[in-house]
């Protein structure tokens, strides 16, 4: 499935391993067994910010690699801006914090005092 402006692409981790296009701009959510693990943004492509994570070493990154096996009942959710969105970082921002305030992920560790 395409990504389009404005809406929510739903997803697992092995379908965007198998190659499923993710949007460029997004807010994107991990989510394991009901629990958001972790909130982030992309704006050079969600799946390539997925990539950095793994290679820079970082909790989310680890965790990423400790799932390998079990990709495919990792869901990824991608809340994409709308198109008529005037300030689309400012819309990232925004929707990223909400979420993180929201489902109190359990990797944000950065923002654990924005709560």
């Amino acid at each position: 499935m395409k990504p389009r402006r404005g809406g929510l692409l739903r997803t697992t981790l092995q379908d965007v391993a198998d190659g499923a296009q993710t949007p460029t701009v997004g807010v994107y959510l991990l989510a394991e067994l009901g629990q958001v693990v972790y909130v982030g943004k992309a704006d050079d492509g969600v799946d390539h910010r997925l990539r950095q994570h793994m290679h820079r070493g970082s909790d989310i990154g680890k965790w990423l690699y400790s799932r390998m096996e079990s990709w495919r009942s990792v869901r990824l959710d991608v809340l994409i801006p709308p198109g008529t969105c005037a300030d689309v970082p400012a819309w990232v921002r925004n929707v990223e914090l909400a979420c993180i305030r929201r489902f109190h992920p359990l990797l944000n560790t950065a923002n654990r005092g924005r709560r």
